[in-house]
């Protein structure tokens, strides 16, 4: 039977991270406590922070040397890059001794730096996303009166995770198969299907670029159509979201439908551009743009 019991650290363990904690904030009185990947130290990324009774000072540690555990998640170690005996290759192919050379052959003089760079030390990938998320901390998030098209919508959690998230169209159960391609298609014909059916329209594409796209593939492949035979054309650019409860455009003579897509719940993402949605009547299906992502029968009998 599987022991779930929780089981004490090593006592090694215990003393390295009582070694890397006990740094004093002194503005707050407060003992924060830090760690890093590995145990490292990580003093401006606290996890814990407790009470320090007033009178009282902090126990103080020697700091834990870097050298002594490397930290495991820098980028430089896993960049993948050219190793030095393919940099030694192309340098040798083109005929220069080492890069300086290069460089000092092809960057004019004017335009050299010729010293380092001031940078900061190389931090873990954790450090540097704790950093960036408090220089983000600093925006403030404003009200936009514009509108241009874009609300802000509640995405229900059981849809998110059961339809937006669901493992199953991007988990592969073997590493060798395209789970995540024949996921991402059924999630599209979704998509697409429920373009159909708030249109009114039997065919709907895999969307464009934005609005004013669609917009534009529309005005032009209603120039195309009426330039074949005359015909008069319907084009509404519509709500998605609304159309949930208005009347279907299709059912009272539409023959393409555009608009947003962002009205299914997808982030403000900073004004996008956010998908657009293009449908249209089946007699027009060949002049229209995008690509549609159809389910096919095969012409041969399945083994």
């Amino acid at each position: 039977m599987k022991d779930n019991r929780l089981h004490p650290a090593p006592r090694e363990k215990l003393d390295q991270m009582a070694l890397e904690s006990n740094l004093r904030n002194p503005d707050e009185n407060r003992l924060t406590f830090s760690f890093g990947a590995d145990c490292q130290p990580a003093a401006h990324v606290p996890i814990l922070s407790l009470p320090v009774p007033r009178g009282r000072a902090p126990l103080r540690s020697p700091p834990v040397s870097a050298s002594v555990h490397p930290v495991p998640d820098t980028f430089i170690r896993r960049h993948i890059g050219p190793s030095a005996p393919e940099i030694a290759e192309m340098l040798s192919t083109i005929g220069y001794p080492s890069l300086d050379a290069f460089i000092d052959a092809t960057v004019p003089e004017n335009i050299r730096l010729r010293r380092g760079l001031a940078l900061p030390g190389a931090q873990s990938e954790q450090d540097a996303l704790a950093n960036f998320r408090a220089e983000m901390s600093a925006n403030e998030v404003r009200r936009s009166f514009i509108g241009m098209g874009y609300y802000d919508t509640h995405t229900p959690a059981v849809i998110q995770r059961n339809i937006l998230e669901n493992p199953g169209w991007y988990t592969a159960y073997t590493p060798y198969q395209a789970e995540i391609a024949q996921g991402r298609l059924e999630a599209l014909l979704n998509y697409q299907t429920v373009v159909s059916d708030l249109t009114g329209l039997p065919i709907a594409n895999a969307s464009l670029l934005d609005e004013g796209t669609a917009a534009a593939e529309a005005v032009t492949m209603i120039h195309g159509l009426v330039g074949k035979d005359g015909r008069d054309v319907f084009l509404i650019a519509a709500d998605l979201l609304a159309l949930t409860l208005l009347v279907p455009p299709g059912e009272f003579g539409a023959d393409i439908v555009v608009g947003n897509s962002q009205r299914f719940g997808v982030p403000m993402g900073f004004g996008g551009p956010h998908a657009a949605f293009f449908a249209c009547k089946d007699e027009y299906k060949r002049s229209m743009p995008g690509r549609p992502c159809r389910p096919r029968r095969s012409s041969t009998p399945s083994p």
